[in-house]
């Protein structure tokens, strides 16, 4: 729908893959975008907004405004929006990176080892920072929906309270 594995530069940056690795990372992406975009908006509010997508753009107003990125203040609060994308971004990010140290073979599950380098934990490297950041991103949309209700009386969403802390 909305990302490649060509999309994880800078921030979310994912080391270069080989062949096999670009079609394990699609399968992320092929997963975890409709999972959490129906957890964020709710399956029917879901199917509307895919439906409104034209070459992976919304194209009605109360879609372009939960898309795009957005800074707004209410009241001593401020709330701020990456957009969909950059959101999704963090999450296909932290399932890809968080489950690459371990491969499922035929002997059973094993976790990559290498002679010449360290593993670290996922704190070290920023994981649960930027499965932060895109909650944070997936909190704030959800709280935009709400403040404008009428605009979204699909709107069936699940609340992700649980954040992985630092």
């Amino acid at each position: 729908m909305f990302l490649t594995s060509t999309d994880f530069i800078g921030y979310y940056q994912i080391a270069k893959p080989n062949s096999h690795q670009i079609g394990e990372l699609q399968s992320y992406i092929d997963s975890v975008e409709p999972s959490v975009l129906r957890d964020l908006l709710g399956c029917e509010l879901y199917d509307l907004f895919i439906a409104d997508l034209v070459s992976g753009v919304p194209q009605s107003a109360r879609f372009t405004a939960i898309f795009n990125a957005f800074n707004l203040d209410d009241g001593d609060c401020q709330y701020r929006s990456l957009g969909i994308k950059e959101m999704l971004k963090g999450f296909v990010y932290y399932s890809y990176v968080r489950d690459s140290d371990y491969f499922n073979t035929i002997s059973g599950n094993v976790k990559n080892n290498f002679a010449n380098s360290t593993g670290t934990r996922g704190v070290q490297y920023g994981l649960d920072e930027r499965y932060n950041v895109s909650l944070d991103t997936y909190d704030t949309i959800q709280w935009y929906i709400n403040e404008n209700i009428t605009n979204y009386p699909e709107y069936n969403g699940l609340n992700k309270e649980v954040k992985v802390w630092l």
